[in-house]
């Protein structure tokens, strides 16, 4: 939720600002016009609001200084995609680490009982090995 900005009444400014009220309403109205519910504002106000705006309109692409190679555009969804999936690259690397670490746990495991299987089919050839020998089958 979007917080209130403090809003100043005319005799706030004209004691903060020394000025006579009539002053600060002579210097409000010369800042913004309403004239049949249609507003013109000065461009100072403009300036203050958006710094990027140069004294006629926005500021181009070709105004800026840019240290990129590659500038793309993107539409509205896009842009909502694009936002998502930034918000979203934290949690996947995080995943995808954790996953790493129990494929690298399952290989240590697997490792493991590939040792036992071996140890178990030795243990069964000595066996094997040893009643052939009682039997003397050898």
């Amino acid at each position: 939720m979007k917080k209130m900005s403090k809003k100043y009444t005319v005799s706030e400014i004209s004691r903060q600002t020394g000025d006579k009220p009539r002053q600060v309403q002579r210097k409000l109205k010369n800042l913004i016009n309403i004239d049949k519910g249609s507003y013109s504002v000065d461009e100072s106000i403009v300036d203050m609001l958006y710094p990027a705006t140069t004294n006629d309109n926005l500021a181009t692409i070709n105004d800026i200084e840019v240290e990129y190679d590659v500038i793309e555009g993107f539409s509205a969804e896009e842009y909502q995609e694009f936002q998502k999936r930034l918000i979203e690259y934290p949690l996947l690397k995080e995943h995808l680490e954790t996953i790493m670490n129990q494929l690298e746990y399952f290989k240590e495991s697997s490792a493991s009982k590939d040792r036992q299987m071996e140890l178990i089919l030795e243990n069964i050839q000595q066996r094997n090995f040893i009643e052939a020998k009682d039997k003397k089958l050898d």
